[in-house]
């Protein structure tokens, strides 16, 4: 049921467009911890939220990545963001050697709770109102 749920994340919840494949994928490293959280979302009925969050996150600097890492630390959950940049001389990327990492954001969670549950509020929040908010200038835009 695991890759299911993945694909309907990957897939943009439309089988009919093959560009959405490539769109989630345009923005989003592939990791475990990213189809967990998606799985969480979809377990508690509010992956739409998350696939919205995706979507507004995906419409700014084309030319940046994001992996997503998610872990517990002293019983507080954590999410890492990692931002990767475009390699000057790439023109068209295709694997994530195409790519430089360029930042790593991590933000820890003040009080002790469920670790996808913390994953997918930080997930949403740096979709809500992007790219106006100051979590997604500190991940995305800013050096």
């Amino acid at each position: 049921m695991t890759k299911n749920i993945f694909t309907v994340f990957n897939t943009d919840m439309n089988i009919n467009s093959q560009n959405n494949v490539l769109s989630f994928r345009a923005r989003f490293f592939n990791s475990e911890s990213l189809r967990s959280v998606a799985n969480y979302a979809a377990e508690h009925g509010k992956f739409e939220k998350l696939n919205n969050s995706r979507k507004n996150i995906e419409k700014y600097y084309f030319n940046r990545r994001l992996l997503v890492d998610i872990g517990e630390k002293e019983g507080k959950p954590y999410i890492t963001f990692t931002r990767f940049v475009q390699k000057p001389e790439v023109i068209v990327p295709k694997t994530m050697l195409d790519f430089k990492q360029d930042k790593v954001v991590t933000i820890q969670s003040e009080k002790r709770m469920n670790p996808l549950k913390f994953a997918f509020e930080k997930l949403v929040k740096l979709g809500n109102e992007a790219p106006k908010n100051n979590m997604f200038k500190n991940i995305v835009i800013n050096k």
